[in-house]
């Protein structure tokens, strides 16, 4: 899994590189929102508010999920990369991302963690978001 991300993110990199300069896009704001943990206690998604320029569109995503239970710490590679990209209204819009806790299952039921690298590929640009501050729950 790890591998993939690396991959995609290198996609989104090079597609950055390549765009024209008419293509640049400006992510505008991204805020924290919620974090489920679903039954299998392993799998991820995180919901996040994405605010971008009008007429172009979200590629994708890839961030770390950081959380504390007690003394046990967890992490969670995420990625979102829909299809079709949702368009960029100028307005906040939701934007899920998803991942798997490979370490095991997430022992919390309600908590705080925290995003805290991610790159989003907007209409041909790659900006880092974060950190940002979430609510675990479990579903």
């Amino acid at each position: 899994m790890r591998q993939i991300v690396r991959t995609v993110a290198a996609v989104i990199v090079v597609g950055a590189v390549l765009a024209p300069a008419s293509a640049q896009a400006q992510l505008r704001d991204v805020t924290g929102g919620e974090a489920v943990i679903q039954s299998d206690g392993q799998t991820v998604t995180v919901t996040l508010s994405v605010t971008c320029d009008p007429g172009n569109t979200i590629f994708g995503s890839i961030a770390t999920l950081l959380g504390r239970h007690g003394n046990t710490l967890y992490q969670v590679s995420l990625s979102g990369f829909p299809f079709p990209e949702p368009a960029c209204t100028g307005s906040p819009q939701p934007f899920v991302l998803s991942g798997f806790a490979f370490d095991g299952p997430i022992p919390v039921k309600n908590a705080k963690g925290t995003i805290t690298s991610g790159l989003i590929g907007v209409g041909g640009t790659i900006e880092s978001f974060g950190p940002l501050n979430v609510k675990i729950r479990k579903k």
